[in-house]
């Protein structure tokens, strides 16, 4: 059991919109994202409780996220989430299965969301992924301005 690289900075700054459209655009890109302090140790809090109950993160996506229906892709607010602007909300879609094929992702995020909202989404590097797993996509979300 390792914990996930967690950026642990406290001079950066809060991720903006037009920052966070690059990590779209580059998906390759291979860098640790901030998260607050209270963030970071809520996050290393519950990973230590899952290890503590010798439970995978994997096992616990699989149970408290995916639930019974493992069919469709699960959308869930980010209970850790990057340091990103006011009025910018981060969420996880998790996948049932390995994602083989990128180019439904901008209907399937949307499709979530509907009018009047702006995302954006990227899947992090696998070094850096924290559930390596279970395949999972970054999204972002705003009114639309």
């Amino acid at each position: 059991f390792r914990l996930p690289m967690i950026a642990n900075d406290d001079r950066a700054s809060p991720y903006t919109w037009e920052k966070l459209l690059t990590f779209h655009k580059n998906p390759s890109l291979d860098i640790i994202h901030p998260r607050s302090q209270e963030i970071i140790s809520s996050y290393r809090q519950f990973l230590q409780t899952l290890q503590d109950q010798n439970i995978s993160t994997e096992q616990y996506i699989e149970q408290h996220k995916l639930g019974q229906d493992q069919e469709i892709p699960v959308l869930h607010v980010n209970e850790y989430p990057y340091l990103v602007d006011e009025g910018i909300e981060h969420y996880v879609l998790w996948f049932p299965k390995e994602i083989d094929d990128y180019s439904k992702m901008d209907e399937i995020v949307y499709s979530n969301f509907g009018e009047g909202i702006d995302t954006v989404w990227f899947s992090n590097s696998k070094r850096l992924k924290s559930v390596k797993g279970i395949d999972h996509l970054q999204v972002f979300a705003r009114k639309s301005v």
